[in-house]
């Protein structure tokens, strides 16, 4: 059997029947039974990446790490605070508003649609091919559809948990073994998820921002932009799934022990940048995307190594000739 895909555990957000997850054994699910994939791993995430859906719960270590991986996405991207009114399934952009005209749901709707996908399911697609074959739907659904909570997309929620799930999963400090979930009651589950949770596992969410001694003053010298580009490109490049998001002169992380925060110094500090890294370490119910507002003593260090400022190149040539462009920068 394949290992489980995380990024697919929403399956169901891309259809109408996301609403009836919790009712597996209602009509509307028994025209599709028939085309589970329920030979692949990632279909086991699919049903137990919740403990209240009436087809499971985590039962083994990988879909409990995809149920703490799913809330820890959400609790990064999801605006804490709803407002009164109707759902809204379509993705809600303040820089683009929704044309006149254009579909406000783009789950599938028809029952050959949603055939389709989970016969595609059933081959044990790629995060990258389901992604490439229903990239529309993933970008233009939003992830809750509550009122006032539409801005995040599906897509950005479905590759954080698998950031997550990956983070969680290859580190011995998340270690859950078969016996402590086998034989488990749905509520003995709950009572270790929250454990683990409140008490046991902890993160380290960091942000690091650089800077440069230069003063740029002529249209050339914007070509240290270009540089620090480059180096954020090479630290997302190191840490794929630690870096949860990015600008054009700062990163967000979140590390288990927070030792490769040396290293991205050291990086920055050889390409002639100084660092200003803001870090906290807390349990899992603690974290969030503001290490600095986190419960607790946020740990604050510079990294800045003085005599560089005569030994860097001119500003002018840092950045390879024929490298354009200037501008934000986002993962999603």
């Amino acid at each position: 059997m394949s290992e489980l895909v995380p990024e697919l555990h929403d399956l169901f957000k891309l259809t109408r029947l996301d609403q009836d997850v919790s009712q597996w054994n209602s009509q509307d699910f028994e025209a599709f039974k028939a085309h589970f994939p329920s030979s692949t791993r990632t279909w086991q995430g699919v049903l137990q990446h919740h403990d209240w859906f009436g087809a499971g719960y985590p039962s083994e270590p990988d879909t409990l790490y995809l149920h703490i991986a799913d809330w820890l996405a959400s609790a990064f991207s999801r605006p804490s605070e709803k407002e009164e009114g109707i759902a809204n399934f379509r993705l809600h952009k303040l820089w683009k508003p929704l044309k006149s005209g254009a579909q406000e749901d783009v789950r599938l709707q028809n029952d050959s649609e949603i055939t389709a996908l989970l016969n595609f399911c059933s081959i044990d697609p790629s995060w990258e091919s389901f992604a490439k074959k229903y990239g529309f739907i993933l970008l233009n659904r939003a992830e809750d559809a509550a009122a006032g909570k539409n801005i995040t997309s599906l897509y950005t929620h479905c590759k954080l948990t698998g950031q997550f799930y990956r983070i969680l999963k290859s580190s011995s400090q998340f270690v859950v073994s078969p016996s402590e979930l086998g034989g488990k009651t749905r509520e003995q589950v709950r009572s270790l998820v929250k454990d683990k949770r409140s008490n046991k596992w902890q993160l380290v969410v960091a942000k690091s921002k650089f800077h440069f001694f230069q003063n740029p003053c002529r249209a050339r010298d914007l070509n240290i932009f270009g540089a620090l580009e480059d180096l954020i490109g090479e630290i997302h490049s190191l840490y794929p799934d630690n870096v949860l998001f990015k600008t054009s002169d700062e990163l967000l992380l979140v590390l288990t022990d927070g030792k490769q925060l040396s290293d991205i110094a050291t990086k920055a500090q050889q390409r002639g940048f100084w660092t200003e890294i803001i870090k906290n370490r807390r349990f899992l119910n603690e974290v969030s995307p503001t290490p600095e507002f986190m419960k607790g003593t946020p740990n604050m260090k510079i990294y800045m190594v003085y005599r560089q400022r005569f030994l860097l190149p001119s500003v002018t040539s840092v950045r390879q000739p024929g490298r354009q462009g200037i501008g934000l920068r986002t993962m999603f």
